[in-house]
């Protein structure tokens, strides 16, 4: 029986939650720590839901269960109330007969698939290569359910800050006690190396500028390099650095200036990478130098200014002797750990950094080891307290995750983030992009200020995360290869992943950053995940090209190689009844040798889950996150989540040529089309989810045989189902007024811009069509030989279809859509009420609109149209509440277009 999932979910209610879960920036799992690009925990719960109940076959029954995912998601991003938990289990205990699978998710990342699953009452289990999300998820989901609602051994509830009122508080106010013991150990350590201003309070932060020699002869001055001298544009207290003793051969000096006006220089950087200007004699600083410099070890860093916080609010103040952090020398100890040769993630190795160590500073490493090794110690004093090793071993984990997490806003990666007039000053973290860029102007912060991002405060906020989470029966996780976990969970489940994203996020290089101190600290809690010196990378699955000499294409045949095999492997776990449900991402573009766009990431991908045995029966677009690139410019981004329905393929399956695959999709896809517009989906996903039921041609045959008789490759299959569905999108918008169908052809090629009146002949011919026509229905215009079609603000304001006696589905879609953008869903409703049979030919419209400006470019305009597409639904139930008893005239729009002629 098919599942719901195969069939309908309320796409646009779950992207809202996953995009306000996204904007969280408290109270989630992402408290608990950094994991790279994780699908939000709404989408997990949405999906493994639609996954475990049946299709009821009614549209009654499907809207009963979508109105229940809806709040399974809530609009705010925060997990559901317990009236809709407790009636979500009971469909899945019918649904499974009270013996539901086990969820196994063989990529665990951060633990939101494991998560999900644990909150709607599921066993659970999750693996994965990479030691460091193994630990998130084990903490999240097996060892906090065995620690939940013990009573604190000596910690105090009632301070917990606002973070009571569940069955963590024991725990959570003993993770505070201890932590509160571990900060006093550590500043006994190394407390003097964060000495107290002159003057009282506290020195929260240093801030510093790299600096290089400059190459001019004439000069050679001890340059700055820097970003911003912007110390805060907070209103009534503009601050900002000033350099100063500018003279050749020497260090520049800096003061700290306040009040109006700003800095005579913004920053010394130009444009991207790493040129500068010397501020002494203004010449340009080329990033050859600096990066020869750096490599040959003699890049500097300089204080700048300090941030001190005390009874009189924030003051900035000028480097003086006083102020100078005590020299350190580099801790033999320190992580040697070699950053990985990958230049699009790890661009500081472009500037001489080789390890990790690099990375921070010497105080930096002795604080962060301090820490680290003062943890260790925890399981003793938690057993010297009367706790059991479990509880130890739970509070011991909680506390190295926030060393790592130290590790983020305590080093040469962290930032002084500006924000804006009304907002505060704070630090922006490491992996604000999933890279290690070179970050000129950092910032060192004291762990042991009164900020959220000292010791404490790490603690603090570990804990809002952690008291959101579930804490139902624990959860299994271990450490294995995708391609043996299957085996190795030794049970039939429900498989969910969201597997490594091709070549974009290097995981494993990436994670050694937490690794280093998450080993030093958590090494004999967790003997199984901390045997070697760094994260395991040789069969990690990414398509990283410097793992294979370079060459994308033993890169990409490794990929999908090793995901051929994961998903076979993988198969033989599904529980029978069960799809399989695979995340990726989907706007990964890239140019291939002939120029022309395709996406290697997906055919990698689909490649794969065909090789595998396994069909396509359903795509899901999830938008949870921006466009924001995940690299750096000139690589792929990743825009949103597509959910990849799977099933294995069918037994005894047939070949077929290339014309029946064609001609099956020009049979099926019509109407798996029109069912994705039902749901308002957004025009940029009709291609990728329309890749659902075409992939689901393409998998249900043995193979398809292309003309040259060989096997056709997924990527030909891909770029014939996108040449159907545009195809079929114009199918859709094909019966129109002839006016409409010469616009349509017009704005294909010019939008509305003015073209040549011979070039608009042409298409006056092919539409049956005149100038006068498309001018008497006030859609176009022409001037000097020249012929364009008006825009939205060029229609007349007022304007009402039962008043327009040449009445074109054109217009229509454009009125609309003006209204809606500039009054409201209300004033577009009442319009479209009195739209009659046009109505729908609006919306097809407005859906070829968006995609046609998709593919040329004009994504303004695809924006506008699409805001009409993804409102329809609820328009049309506005609408109905105000629709007139007249309507207009019933007819062909044939007869339309002639009713003043």
């Amino acid at each position: 029986m098919a599942k719901l999932v195969e069939v309908t979910l309320p796409v646009e209610e779950i992207s809202a939650a996953c995009r306000r879960d996204k904007d969280r920036k408290t109270g989630t799992i992402k408290n608990v720590h950094k994991w790279f690009a994780p699908m939000p925990t709404p989408a997990w719960r949405a999906l493994l839901f639609a996954t475990l109940v049946d299709d009821p076959g009614d549209e009654a029954g499907r809207e009963k269960l979508k109105e229940l995912i809806k709040r399974l998601v809530p609009a705010d991003g925060g997990p559901p109330d317990d009236d809709t938990l407790t009636e979500a289990k009971a469909f899945i205990a019918e649904a499974t007969g009270g013996n539901p699978p086990t969820v196994f998710d063989p990529f665990c990342g951060g633990g939101s698939t494991l998560i999900e699953a644990q909150r709607l009452g599921l066993p659970a289990a999750g693996s994965d290569l990479n030691p460091v999300p193994v630990l998130i998820t084990r903490t999240l989901t097996e060892l906090l359910p065995q620690v939940a609602g013990r009573p604190a051994l000596v910690g105090d509830p009632s301070q917990l800050k606002g973070m009571g009122g569940g069955p963590l508080d024991g725990f959570l106010a003993d993770c505070r006690h201890y932590a509160e013991r571990v900060s006093a150990e550590v500043w006994d350590k190394v407390g003097h190396l964060y000495p107290s201003p002159p003057g009282g309070g506290t020195i929260v932060a240093w801030l510093w500028a790299r600096t290089v020699v400059c190459p001019n002869p004439a000069c050679q001055a001890i340059a700055p390099l820097v970003s911003s001298f912007w110390l805060s544009k907070k209103k009534g207290a503009l601050t900002w650095i000033e350099p100063t003793d500018l003279r050749p051969g020497r260090p520049v000096g800096f003061t700290v200036k306040s009040g109006g006006g700003g800095p005579q220089l913004l920053g010394s950087k130009l444009g991207r990478g790493g040129t500068f200007r010397c501020v002494v004699c203004k010449e340009v600083i080329p990033e050859t130098h600096v990066k020869a410099e750096g490599k040959a070890g003699r890049l500097g860093a300089q204080l700048m200014a300090v941030a001190i916080d005390g009874a009189a609010g924030r003051r900035y103040l000028a480097p003086s002797p006083a102020m100078m952090p005590i020299e350190v020398e580099r801790p033999r100890d320190a992580p040697d750990v070699g950053l990985s040769p990958d230049t699009r993630a790890f661009w500081t190795t472009l500037y001489g950094d080789h390890t990790f160590a690099d990375v921070f500073t010497s105080r930096q490493l002795l604080t962060l080891g301090a820490f680290a090794d003062t943890v260790a110690s925890v399981p003793e004093w938690v057993r010297a307290d009367g706790g059991d090793t479990r509880y130890s071993e739970a509070v011991t984990t909680v506390l190295g995750l926030c060393v790592s997490k130290l590790a983020t806003t305590n080093s040469k990666q962290a930032r002084w983030y500006l924000g804006g007039t009304s907002g505060s000053t704070r630090v922006q973290a490491a992996f604000s992009r999933h890279a290690l860029p070179m970050v000129w102007d950092f910032v060192e912060l004291n762990p042991f200020s009164e900020k959220a991002a000292n010791w404490l405060g790490m603690v603090d906020a570990m804990g809002n995360g952690l008291r959101r989470i579930p804490t139902g029966r624990p959860a299994k996780t271990f450490q294995a290869d995708a391609r043996d976990g299957g085996r190795r969970l030794g049970e039939p489940a429900l498989i969910a992943t969201d597997p490594p994203y091709f070549a974009q996020i290097g995981y494993a290089d990436l994670s050694d950053y937490f690794y280093v101190w998450l080993r030093r600290a958590l090494r004999a809690v967790h003997p199984d995940l901390f045997v070697t010196v760094a994260t395991p990378k040789a069969d990690e699955l990414i398509a990283a090209p410097y793992r294979h000499g370079g060459s994308m294409a033993k890169a990409t045949e490794y990929f999908i190689d090793g995901f051929t095999e994961t998903f076979s492997s993988l198969s033989r776990a599904m529980a029978p009844d069960l799809p399989m449900l695979i995340v990726y991402a989907h706007r990964q573009d890239e140019s291939d040798d002939a120029g022309s766009m395709s996406s290697t990431a997906w055919d990698a991908m689909l490649s794969a889950i065909i090789a595998a045995k396994l069909r396509v029966v359903g795509t899901w677009p999830i938008h949870a996150t921006t466009s924001n690139r995940q690299i750096g410019q000139g690589t792929n981004s990743l825009a949103s989540y597509m959910v990849l329905v799977c099933r294995p393929q069918v037994t005894g399956a047939k070949p077929v040529d290339r014309q029946g695959f064609v001609a099956a999709l020009h049979a099926e896809l019509p109407r798996a089309i029109r069912k994705l517009q039902e749901g308002d989906l957004k025009t940029i996903d009709l291609g990728p989810a329309a890749i659902g039921p075409g992939m689901e041609v393409f998998s249900r045959y043995s193979r398809v045989i292309d003309t040259t008789g060989s096997a056709m490759t997924v990527k030909a299959a891909l770029d014939l189902i996108s040449q159907v569905t545009a195809e079929v999108l114009d199918e859709f918008v094909g019966d129109l007024d002839n006016e409409t169908r010469w616009a349509m052809g017009w704005f294909r090629e010019h939008g509305f811009d003015p073209g040549a009146f011979d070039d608009a002949q042409k298409v006056f011919v092919a539409t049956n069509s005149s100038l006068e026509g498309v001018k008497r229905a006030g859609i176009a215009t022409d001037a000097k030989g020249k012929v364009r079609l008006l825009r939205r603000d060029e229609l007349p304001a007022g304007w009402t279809p039962q008043a327009d006696r040449h009445l074109t589905v054109w217009e229509v879609t454009q009125h609309l859509v003006r209204t809606l953008d500039q009054e409201s869903e209300a004033a577009a409703a009442e319009l479209l009420a009195g739209c009659g049979q046009w109505a729908e030919a609006a919306r097809d419209l407005a859906q070829w609109l968006a995609a046609t400006s998709l593919s040329t470019g004009r994504s303004a305009e695809a924006q506008a149209q699409d805001l009409l597409v993804t409102s329809w639904s609820q328009l049309v139930k506005l609408a109905e509440q105000r629709r007139p008893a007249e309507q207009p005239t019933q007819g062909t729009f044939d007869d339309v277009g002639t009713v003043d002629g």
